[in-house]
């Protein structure tokens, strides 16, 4: 099965509440890479 390599821009609520939950329910997606406009917010996610 082919792999999905996401990069999520935008760490605000919605990131965090929704999309990043919703791709770990897939095993093919793989979160690679996070930016923010606040730093401290990718970091986190990072």
């Amino acid at each position: 099965m082919m792999k999905w390599k996401v990069a999520l821009v935008g760490c605000g609520d919605i990131a965090g509440s929704i999309y990043i939950p919703q791709m770990s329910r897939f095993s093919n997606v793989e979160l690679v890479a996070v930016c923010d406009i606040v730093p401290e917010r990718a970091q986190e996610y990072a």
